[in-house]
């Protein structure tokens, strides 16, 4: 064989990469979609919250004032978590767009071997194409 990878088996990497690459690709869309969600129930929690705050301002009995005032504290801690997973989210995101990164530019390399590769083997004399094929 003369120590020349096989063309295939290249072929083959090529196509496992771009497999990888999709399932990587179907991650960051997961991923955004969960933030996306995330943020909108932040924006709801906003809305609620500065709707207590207008309450608050309002002439009311003791015990409903620390019912609102215990509603927002609870919201307010709901927030904060949520505010968390989005930036754990966000630090998955970036590391997943960083996958991506090495995925296409392998895939890239691995392309422009195999087309290498390709056209060498297109030049060889015609009794030594067996090179890069399983004899059989």
């Amino acid at each position: 064989m003369g120590g020349m990878p096989n063309l295939g088996q290249m072929r083959s990497e090529i196509t496992r990469m771009e497999g990888q690459k999709s399932a990587v690709e179907g991650q960051g869309d997961k991923i955004r979609g969960a933030i996306s969600e995330l943020k909108s129930k932040k924006s709801e929690i906003d809305a609620g919250m500065a709707e207590i705050r207008s309450k608050l301002g309002m002439e009311m009995p003791p015990h409903i004032k620390k019912q609102l005032t215990d509603r927002l504290s609870m919201m307010s801690n709901a927030r904060k978590n949520i505010s968390m997973q989005i930036m754990t989210l966000t630090e998955r995101l970036g590391q997943t767009g960083e996958a991506m990164r090495g995925l296409r530019s392998g895939i890239k390399a691995r392309k422009m071997a195999f087309e290498r590769l390709a056209g060498q083997v297109a030049r060889l004399p015609m009794n030594n194409r067996e090179i890069g094929r399983k004899k059989g």
